[in-house]
């Protein structure tokens, strides 16, 4: 599961420019201030509210013959109706279809995949401006930030989880860049 979330959570950790952040780092920042658990608490509860709206439920089917279906998350990177996920996600669809957070439904096309760092970009049309999660560079994330994982895995709808960097640019034994 915490691979899964890995991307999303990665851009839930970069999204909370502007709510705090110096204007030359996506990162939040506690200015001349000592942190308390509630400080940290509204923060996190206000990025959750302002992402949730752009986070996605992805149900793929493999094969017809088969019926194997699976499911994952997604974030609308795009009001046109790109949506960032994962590659293991979408990999072997025949068929995609993305719940959105107002419960609608729509069919998606992949447009890209990337196995190495297990991410995929699809669209679904879209006949209105969509919610977008606004993305920072993760290039500007250190070891010991906080990030949230916002998502809905297993059919959960809109679940959030905190954690923080704990290592980055490790290179796995398959060969990926974490």
């Amino acid at each position: 599961v915490a691979i899964c979330c890995l991307s999303i959570g990665a851009a839930g950790g970069a999204i909370v420019s502007g709510l705090g952040a110096k204007a030359e780092d996506d990162r939040l920042t506690i200015r001349n201030s000592a942190a308390t658990a509630d400080s940290l608490s509204a923060t996190f509860a206000r990025v959750a509210r302002d992402v949730e709206p752009s986070v996605t439920h992805i149900k793929v089917w493999e094969s017809e013959a088969l019926a194997r279906e699976g499911s994952g998350s997604g974030v609308i990177v795009n009001p046109a109706g790109f949506i960032l996920t994962n590659a293991h996600v979408v990999r072997r669809a025949n068929r995609i279809r993305v719940k959105l957070w107002d419960g609608s439904e729509t069919d998606a096309k992949i447009l890209g995949i990337d196995m190495q760092t297990d991410l995929a970009v699809i669209k679904i049309e879209a006949s209105k401006g969509l919610p977008i999660a606004k993305m920072g560079d993760s290039d500007k994330l250190n070891v010991g930030d906080w990030v949230l994982a916002i998502e809905s895995p297993f059919g959960l709808e809109q679940t959030v989880t905190a954690g923080k960097i704990t290592a980055k640019d490790r290179v796995t034994e398959a060969g990926a860049i974490h």
